[in-house]
Order: C-alpha cells, then sequence, then structure tokens
C-alpha cells in the first residue's frame, strides 16, 4: 500500500489541474452571481416596507446586468400594476412570458389589482368588520391576501 506522501504529487497534480483550470470562468460567474442576488434582496426588503418606487429601481439596476431575470420582471410588474400603470405592468408580464410561458407570478400578477381598488376592497372588509360581519370581511382579505397575512 502507498503511503499518502507517495500518492501526493499525483493528487496536487489532479486538483491543480481539474480545479485551477476552469477558475477563471468560475470566479467570474461568482461576482456576478452575489451582486445580482444582493440586488434582489435589497429590492424584496423595500418592497416588503412599502417603498416599491425604490425597489423599482433596484430592479432596474439588476435588468442592467441581467435583461432575462425574471423575479427583476416580476417585481418591476407588481410595482406598476399597484401603482395603476397595466400597460407598463403588461410589457413586464409579456416579457417574462417570453422567457417562461409557467412562470407563477404571472398568475398573480395579472389578479393583483391596483392601490385605488384595494384600498376601497379595504374599506369594505373594515365596514364588513364594524357591522359584524365578520365572513364578509375575512373572505375579501382572504381574496386579496390569499391565507398569508399581508406584509407589514
Amino acid at each position: 500500500m502507498k503511503s499518502f506522501r507517495s500518492i501526493r504529487p499525483l493528487w496536487s497534480a489532479i486538483l491543480l489541474g481539474g480545479v485551477l483550470a476552469p477558475m477563471p470562468l468560475f470566479v467570474h460567474a461568482q461576482a456576478v452571481e452575489p451582486a445580482t442576488q444582493a440586488l434582489l434582496d435589497k429590492a424584496h426588503a423595500l418592497e416588503v416596507r412599502g417603498r416599491l418606487d425604490m425597489a423599482a429601481q433596484t430592479w432596474q439596476q439588476v435588468l442592467l446586468a441581467d435583461p432575462n431575470n425574471v423575479d427583476a420582471l416580476a417585481g418591476l410588474a407588481r410595482a406598476a400594476k399597484v401603482s395603476g400603470n397595466n400597460a407598463l405592468a403588461g410589457t413586464y408580464i409579456d416579457r417574462l412570458r417570453a422567457i417562461n410561458p409557467n412562470d407563477p407570478n404571472i398568475q398573480r400578477i395579472e389578479n393583483m389589482g391596483s392601490q385605488a381598488n384595494q384600498s376601497a376592497e379595504l374599506q369594505q372588509a373594515g365596514k364588513y368588520a364594524q357591522a359584524g360581519q365578520y365572513a364578509q370581511a375575512m373572505a375579501i382579505y382572504r381574496r386579496m391576501f390569499g391565507d398569508a397575512p399581508p406584509p407589514r
């Protein structure tokens, strides 16, 4: 049986030849991905805080680096839809559909309403709740937010 010292040069050559040769491509891919992910995380945090204007700017930055990033396209479509700009939302949805026709974000975004519509529905739900008609109020809340509570 050979000792580790006798096979170490062989393993070193294999590892150095197999790992370091493609490393420049690997390093480049690693450098772009964390930066994009950091921007996506920032945009999501801004969206959760209700700062869709700033989130949209961040998603635009992501698209500069990766024009087909589905997360950024979906975020921009949501922001446009909430602000009532259905034409712009449709443009982003069309781009999403071109990349992946089965993207689940497409259906969610198309079902979203504008802030004006959401505000009117929330007011109606509040009226139902004040009147003691909790089932009707909850039906509106579930239609708007699903089974998860609304973001803070």
